[in-house]
């Protein structure tokens, strides 16, 4: 099934694990449900993409984040796309795999809302992102706009968020958030 953009689609899952892992990071010995996470600069997973077979062995998790190909909003459009769909196609491929995958969305600015949200089910438990948003309002403001459109558009059943969600952000749906590796570091 391909939606719009003709993305792969990511089918819904309804896990919430209680820890992520960080991709080609040693498993923690935790208890509970853990999740592979691509929270990382593009090149340290640039890998699953030029060998997704090859990298399977390094997804130490049987719940996996789709990564977070980055789109940039002064990136050229395209270029968005195509990470969008990297994102997407990963996430399709790893569920053929028998990976349990929660999307992760991202978006730019407004540019980017009519295919960000493509490839992914609605209803369905999604991941995201704050680093970088703290202090920095203009981001905070077009965090704002993006996660309000996210919500209108993928009604999401629960959100995985990797950093501290804003407080200032009123929001209906169930919200998990996980320390980053820097918050981890602080204290």
């Amino acid at each position: 099934m391909k939606s719009k953009w003709e993305f792969p689609v990511i089918k819904g899952v309804e896990v919430v694990p209680d820890w992520l892992i960080a991709y080609r990071r040693r498993l923690p010995s935790r208890s509970g449900i853990g999740a592979t996470h691509f929270f990382l600069d593009d090149f340290r997973f640039e890998s699953i993409w030029n060998d997704p077979k090859g990298s399977l062995k390094h997804l130490k998790t049987s719940v996996v984040l789709s990564p977070d190909f980055s789109i940039h909003y002064e990136w050229p459009i395209a270029l968005q796309i195509w990470n969008t769909y990297r994102n997407r196609w990963c996430g399709a491929f790893w569920q053929s795999q028998g990976y349990l995958v929660i999307p992760t969305v991202s978006w730019s600015n407004t540019d980017s809302f009519d295919f960000c949200f493509a490839g992914i089910e609605p209803g369905s438990v999604v991941a995201i992102a704050t680093v970088g948003l703290q202090n920095n309002l203009a981001a905070k403001v077009s965090f704002r706009v993006g996660f309000d459109e996210m919500n209108q558009r993928l009604r999401p059943k629960h959100i995985l968020c990797y950093g501290q969600f804003p407080e200032e952000i009123e929001t209906n749906v169930e919200i998990t958030t996980y320390p980053t590796f820097w918050e981890k570091k602080g204290k």
